[in-house]
């Protein structure tokens, strides 16, 4: 949330938001390629876009919530009583639209992570 707030105040003008961890390799002239490419010449939608790794899709089943208790990541049932989590993009990168970090940041007071993911609100 603090990223996402940082980054509609300093860069307003800014059409794509990326988190990117300090260990990751980013080929900037093609991600600059594929984020400027116009939407309408196969680009990337300027709106409610958000992409990164999701396990979900990776690992062609559903991430389910740590119900271990002495898991690091563990989470009760009292805060997350799902039985599955919505699919997220985790770490080490994600790429979102400015709409989508706009709307994280006016809402950050309302959102809540759910345990030790910070990747998911």
């Amino acid at each position: 949330k603090a990223f996402c707030s940082f980054a509609v105040v300093e860069f307003p003008e800014a059409k794509f938001v990326m988190l990117c961890d300090d260990d990751v390799l980013v080929d900037v002239p093609r991600l600059l390629e594929v984020v400027d490419k116009p939407e309408r010449e196969g680009g990337l939608p300027r709106k409610r876009f958000y992409a990164g790794q999701v396990w979900a899709e990776h690992f062609g089943k559903p991430t389910l919530p740590q119900r271990d208790q002495v898991h690091r990541n563990y989470l009760p049932p009292h805060i997350y009583p799902m039985s599955q989590l919505p699919p997220f993009a985790i770490g080490p990168h994600y790429l979102l639209s400015a709409d989508c970090a706009a709307f994280v940041h006016r809402n950050r007071d309302d959102l809540a992570g759910v345990g030790t993911l910070e990747d998911v609100s």
